[in-house]
């Protein structure tokens, strides 16, 4: 765990010494796994977040719906007993 974290830390450094390409090329990989990770993490939350916002604009829709017909029946009664 140590060496990757090293190896990390040293992809970011900028080398005027001895350094191996492979090592450095190593720690680059492995911090772009991490962003990713975060990226990825970031999606699900998102997708999650828009099927909750698509589930409630569903609901929202229908709870219109019946409310405007049962305004519609309301106004028919009241309609109904001026008579």
């Amino acid at each position: 765990m140590s060496e990757r974290r090293n190896l990390r830390e040293l992809s970011r450094e900028g080398w005027n010494g001895v350094a191996t390409v492979e090592n450095i090329n190593s720690g680059s990989l492995q911090r772009i796994a991490d962003s990713l990770e975060k990226i990825a993490l970031n999606h699900k939350r998102l997708q999650d977040d828009l099927a909750w916002t698509e589930r409630r604009l569903k609901e929202e829709r229908e709870s219109g719906h019946r409310l405007r017909r049962s305004n519609a029946a309301f106004k028919g009664h009241i309609t109904r007993l001026k008579k």
